[in-house]
């Protein structure tokens, strides 16, 4: 849900558990967003269809420097047989 920073260093995240609804506080000395790429850029995937840029995007507009933006998961048992 959003970026903790403390002297403009990310420091932690605000996150709402999916199974209880509470919001919850995480911190850390580093932050890293593993949110596993663009969920619904392929047909087949496993990922969830809420995987998505949305955390990273908020995160970069907050600050945040992207590593890798155009990485993109998918797993091979998606990949249609021939």
């Amino acid at each position: 849900l959003d970026l903790v920073t403390i002297d403009g260093k990310a420091r932690g995240i605000i996150t709402r558990n999916l199974i209880t609804g509470e919001i919850e506080r995480h911190a850390g000395h580093a932050v890293l967003l593993c949110t596993g790429g663009y969920g619904t850029v392929f047909y087949l995937s496993t990922n969830a269809v809420n995987s998505n840029p949305t955390a990273a995007w908020r995160c970069h507009k907050r600050g945040a420097l992207f590593a890798n933006p155009c990485y993109t998961q998918i797993h091979p048992t998606c990949i249609a047989q021939a």
